[in-house]
């Protein structure tokens, strides 16, 4: 497969899970306006960011979005809080690149 054909189906997963609920999701916990421009911005920066990896990364960055934008009640049975998910998330996604400057 492309990569940009890659990244525009990892564009199109991360941009649906952060719109699921974009009144609390992960960006308005960290005090950004639900905007639908910077939702885009964002996932597409993570796309960028993943288009490279494994599946099995990809699938987790997936996961994890999901995990932390999702409604509070589904994820408090898990017994984490939902901002656990977003900084592993992001650690996922920026360890690769992080690792390389170091």
């Amino acid at each position: 497969m492309g990569t940009i054909a890659r990244t525009t189906i990892i564009f199109t997963v991360l941009i649906m899970t952060m719109i699921i609920n974009q009144e609390d999701n992960l960006l308005a916990r960290l005090g950004m306006t639900a905007n639908y421009l910077v939702l885009a911005g964002i996932a597409l920066i993570l796309a960028l960011l993943l288009a490279n990896r494994q599946m099995l990364i990809i699938g987790a960055a997936v996961l994890l979005s999901f995990a932390a934008n999702v409604p509070v009640e589904y994820t408090s049975g898990l017994g984490l809080d939902r901002d656990f998910y977003g900084g592993f998330l992001f650690v996922l996604v920026l360890q690769p690149v992080l690792a390389r400057f170091a």
